[in-house]
C-alpha cells in the first residue's frame, strides 16, 4: 500500500541487479509515482560506466509490468562534483516531474552511500541490503576474458532474464570488447605502477 506520493530510488545500476530490483520493489509498494535517478548519466562509457542512461533504462523498465511502467520515470542527473549542488540539482528535477510527500528509498552500503544523506527535506526508508550482490564484481565478470555465454550463465541467479537477454545483444556488439581492453589496460597500469 502506497504511503507517499512520490518515492525516489537513486542509484547509477551498472547494470541492473537483483538487489537493485528489491530497492526497486520498496519503492513501487511505497510511493503512488516512483522517480529513478540514474547516476552518471551523462559520463562516457568505461569500465565503471560501461552502460548509457538510455540502455540503464531499457534495463530497468524490462524488469517491470506494464502497469508499474506507467507509475515510473526515469531522470538522469549529470555528475557535479559538488555535493550540495547536486542534491539541489536531483530535488528539483524530482519536483518538476512528481509533487506531493516524498520518500528516498536506499541501503547505505558504505561511504559511496553518503550522497543518500542529503535529502533532508524527505522521509527515508533503508532498506537494509538485499541480497549478496554488488555491481562492482558483475562488471568486472561483463568485461573479462571469459566468453559472454558463459559470463552470462553463471549470473542468472544475479539478474532479471530480461537483463540476460539485453547483456545478450550488448555483448555482441564490439563495446564489450573494447570495455574489456580498457579495463585490461587499466588492471595492468594499476599493478605496474600501483594504486596511488
Amino acid at each position: 500500500m502506497s504511503t507517499h506520493d512520490v518515492a525516489v530510488l537513486i542509484g547509477r545500476f551498472q547494470p541492473f541487479h537483483h538487489g537493485h530490483a528489491a530497492l526497486l520493489r520498496c519503492a513501487l509498494e511505497t510511493g503512488r509515482r516512483v522517480v529513478v535517478v540514474l547516476g552518471s548519466a551523462h559520463a562516457a562509457r568505461s569500465p565503471r560506466n560501461p552502460f548509457t542512461a538510455s540502455e540503464r533504462e531499457e534495463m530497468i523498465r524490462g524488469t517491470l509490468t506494464d502497469s508499474d511502467n506507467e507509475r515510473l520515470v526515469v531522470l538522469g542527473q549529470r555528475d557535479v562534483w559538488c555535493g550540495e549542488r547536486w542534491a539541489r540539482e536531483v530535488r528539483e528535477a524530482v519536483a518538476a516531474v512528481a509533487s506531493g510527500r516524498v520518500v528516498l528509498v536506499g541501503y547505505r552500503k558504505d561511504a559511496t552511500s553518503d550522497y543518500l544523506r542529503m535529502f533532508p527535506g524527505w522521509d527515508w526508508i533503508d532498506t537494509g541490503r538485499q541480497g549478496p550482490l554488488d555491481a562492482t564484481p558483475l562488471r568486472q565478470r561483463l568485461l573479462g576474458s571469459e566468453p559472454l555465454d558463459m559470463v552470462l550463465a553463471s549470473l542468472r541467479d544475479a539478474l532479471a532474464p530480461s537483463t540476460l537477454a539485453w547483456l545478450a545483444r550488448w555483448g555482441a556488439t564490439p563495446l564489450r570488447g573494447e570495455l574489456a581492453r580498457e579495463a585490461a589496460a587499466t588492471l595492468a597500469d594499476a599493478a605496474r605502477w600501483g594504486e596511488g
